[in-house]
């Protein structure tokens, strides 16, 4: 079943062909939602172009801010421009491929100051059940 992925203040960024070289933008990923039902990972996919851009993000660096009502990832990406689009994204479950991907290996980093409930969370996304919905926007915003 697909998710809803809410592309907010800035969105995610797509390689267009014949860009520059690649670069990379840390970027902050908030995920609303109730805690029991996060899946292990998500694919995030534009439609800016065909095939779908997709970005692995994966839930083990998962961390709860301190109100305990959203959780926070903060990672990297590795981007051809800076060509910023503001859409509807659809996260699904994991794929058994990787098309193309106009961002690869999202490189996760530990947010500072992580509550001690992330680890159940963690547990709970392992089993593999749903989130409510995600927001992305530039880290600092």
């Amino acid at each position: 079943m697909a998710f809803r992925l809410l592309a907010c203040s800035a969105a995610l960024a797509v390689l267009m062909p014949g860009a520059a070289p690649a670069s990379e933008e840390t970027l902050t990923t908030v995920v609303r939602g109730p805690y029991g039902s996060l899946p292990a990972w998500l694919s995030f996919e534009g439609t800016l172009r065909e095939p779908p851009y997709r970005a692995r993000i994966d839930i083990s660096d998962l961390r709860l801010d301190q109100s305990g009502d959203q959780a926070v990832m903060v990672h990297r990406v590795r981007m051809g421009s800076a060509k910023m689009c503001r859409r509807i994204y659809t996260a699904e479950p994991q794929l058994a491929y990787d098309p193309e991907p106009a961002i690869r290996n999202c490189r996760r980093e530990a947010v500072a100051g992580a509550e001690p409930q992330m680890n159940s969370a963690i547990d709970a996304a392992r089993r593999g059940e749903r989130v409510a919905y995600l927001g992305m926007a530039p880290a600092g915003s």
